[in-house]
């Protein structure tokens, strides 16, 4: 079988790599191609692109890069018209994939969306191009019911950040830390800037002001910062050299600091819910270009920035956005969740009842069942389909 896989961001990469593993154990006859990074590349991907290449949010920073993109896009769907995959699998990335898709239908390849857009919080006008989708796989449980009131065949498969086996079985602190290679004594704060330039930009430098506040409050403390990829590697390098405090930077290993740290500073996105799972106290920090952040606020019809006090219906993890952003609010912040408060207790027991909500492990298989499952019953129709239209 043959595929065209597409993820726009890091996280779509990681959770993509979970399906592509999961259909070649099944068929491991199976190729593919399109644009990833390194974890979808490991389990197989031909990149036409990587991953990097799609990476821009908000809406005044894709406008530089908008020709470009729309010329990956163009590439995509000439190579899906010459090379004629059985499938395609989108992961995330709703304004640039939503195009794709609709290319792909006109050309009769089936497309598998996996991680459902937000239409639920902004632009329902998204709901319409995935009713013509094959299947849309959701990650939240409400998903699936407020879809398939608007006519999309969607299907919840679970949360792809439990299949990490950090997140699934919760080791001890102290061997989380013993595995990284960190003290075992002393409080320890991780640092989560995100995965992209712009936000690196807007949300370390308040960060780092504010380890520094924290650092003459308690000279013990240890910040860790996970790197989340070589296109950003640099970016994070330059911006810690120059920090007031020393900053400890790891190769990936997100969740595992997560499980280790006494708490994190987590800039808003998918980081949130890996922290909430992990039970690991956060404070939620955001920047973004003022005119993004403006429109983003018309639109959006929801009254948290944060996925996990979404999903939650209330406040329950500190939300620092635009000019909140400020060193000492983020150290006040913080310090009640590195030094025991009720806020802390308060906050993890909030986590415990978001980790009971989801489906346990198995986001990758249960996704790669769906998708083969519903290949196997309409292949051969569509086939047809085809075949008499040619």
């Amino acid at each position: 079988m043959r595929f065209l896989v597409v993820a726009g961001e890091a996280s779509g990469d990681r959770h993509g790599a979970r399906i592509l593993r999961a259909i070649r154990a099944l068929r491991p006859d199976a190729r593919f191609w399109g644009v990833g990074g390194e974890a979808m590349e490991g389990e197989g991907l031909e990149k036409l692109h990587d991953v990097s290449a799609l990476s821009v949010m908000g809406f005044v920073e894709v406008v530089p890069q908008l020709a470009r993109i729309v010329g990956i896009l163009r590439d995509l769907a000439r190579w899906a018209e010459r090379e004629r995959p059985d499938a395609a699998i989108l992961l995330d990335a709703p304004d640039f994939n939503l195009r794709l898709a609709r290319e792909l239908g006109h050309l009769g390849i089936p497309v598998f969306y996996a991680i459902a857009p937000m239409a639920w919080a902004w632009r329902e006008s998204r709901v319409r191009p995935l009713r013509h989708v094959e299947a849309l796989l959701c990650i939240y449980p409400f998903e699936e019911a407020w879809f398939g009131r608007r006519g999309v065949p969607a299907r919840f498969v679970g949360n792809p950040l439990l299949d990490d086996p950090v997140l699934a079985d919760l080791p001890p602190r102290e061997v989380c830390r013993s595995a990284l290679g960190l003290p075992a004594a002393g409080p320890i704060l991780a640092l989560l800037p995100g995965s992209r330039r712009a936000e690196i930009r807007g949300v370390l430098p308040p960060m780092l002001e504010a380890a520094r506040l924290l650092f003459a409050h308690d000279p013990s403390l240890h910040f860790v910062l996970p790197v989340a990829g070589d296109h950003v590697a640099g970016e994070i390098a330059s911006l810690v050299r120059e920090a007031p405090v020393p900053v400890r930077l790891l190769r990936g290993e997100t969740t595992r600091l997560l499980r280790a740290a006494d708490a994190a500073i987590v800039c808003s996105g998918t980081a949130t819910l890996q922290a909430a799972l992990a039970l690991c106290p956060q404070v939620v920090a955001y920047r973004a270009h003022p005119v993004s952040f403006f429109l983003a606020r018309r639109l959006v019809r929801l009254s948290h920035a944060c996925i996990v006090n979404i999903l939650l219906g209330k406040t329950a993890v500190p939300e620092l956005l635009q000019e909140a952003l400020v060193p000492e609010a983020l150290a006040r912040a913080v310090l009640p969740l590195l030094e025991g408060a009720p806020a802390r207790a308060a906050m993890l027991r909030e986590y415990r009842v978001l980790r009971d909500e989801l489906a346990g492990p198995g986001f990758g298989e249960r996704a790669a069942a769906e998708i083969l499952a519903r290949l196997d019953v309409s292949g051969p129709a569509r086939k047809a389909t085809v075949s008499h239209a040619g």
